[in-house]
């Protein structure tokens, strides 16, 4: 056998334990999840121990691109499964609110709630949970800033129980105005980058006209002071564009 191959064999499966580990910390996936991973990716590497590839840099590429494809997944991960929250929240609080009307406390009904969402949900509300009842300021402390307002409304909810169901109504109605203008924003967002696309196909037409009539030798003061413009413009829409507030 191969000595450099089974030294990458080894590598790439102790690569994969270390991803996977950070990806159960950060609650991701499931342990089940990872498992199947952890054991897919096993027998994939078993392969090479039948059928080696000639080329070194082959299967150096074919042992470590796909946990090189995952680590650099996990932050667009992160974001995909926050704005699953987000939109699954709005549900999670309907369903809140009916076991409460049945006769769930607060915390009750949340648990009971949650248990029909997904894994990273319920390890989401666990957390804010956690947070509350050992150190109310850490989830303030969180990156989220979804994630701290819903951690704030439920200490406010918890500490005030004859008014939850009515609070709930009220964070429900917020989340909802919240993503009513987040979608026409989006929508505003996008028809500006179209009207940028648009006038810059213009302008580099209308430039590369100019260069290919060898007119940009006796007009270069004249191109250069446009660049400089064109690129001050849309640095200006794209700044400026970032600081516009919507107000609720």
């Amino acid at each position: 056998m191969n000595l450099f191959l089974l030294i990458e064999i080894m590598s790439g499966y102790y690569l994969s334990i270390r991803i996977s580990k950070k990806l159960l910390q950060q609650h991701l996936f499931s342990k089940k999840q990872m498992t199947n991973f952890g054991t897919g990716y096993f027998f994939y590497l078993l392969l090479f121990l039948f059928v080696s590839p000639k080329s070194h840099v082959l299967v150096t590429f074919l042992i470590f691109t796909p946990l090189v494809l995952l680590e650099l997944s996990i932050s667009f991960l992160k974001k995909w499964r926050n704005l699953s929250f987000q939109k699954d929240f709005l549900r999670f609080i309907n369903n809140t609110q009916i076991k409460m009307r049945l006769g769930y406390g607060f915390k009750s009904a949340v648990y009971e709630a949650q248990r029909y969402e997904s894994f990273y949900f319920q390890k989401i509300i666990s957390r804010i949970f956690e947070s509350m009842a050992f150190s109310p300021q850490v989830c303030s402390k969180s990156e989220n800033k979804f994630l701290n307002f819903i951690s704030l409304e439920f200490q406010s909810i918890e500490s005030q129980p004859h008014n939850a169901i009515s609070r709930l109504e009220n964070l429900r109605n917020t989340i909802r105005n919240q993503e009513n203008i987040r979608r026409k924003s989006g929508q505003v967002k996008l028809q500006v980058q179209i009207q940028i696309a648009i006038l810059s196909g213009f302008y580099f037409a209308l430039l590369l006209y100019v260069i290919f009539q060898d007119q940009w030798r006796s007009n270069m003061t004249l191109i250069l002071v446009s660049l400089l413009l064109f690129v001050t413009g849309i640095f200006t829409t794209f700044h400026v564009g970032k600081r516009i507030t919507w107000k609720i």
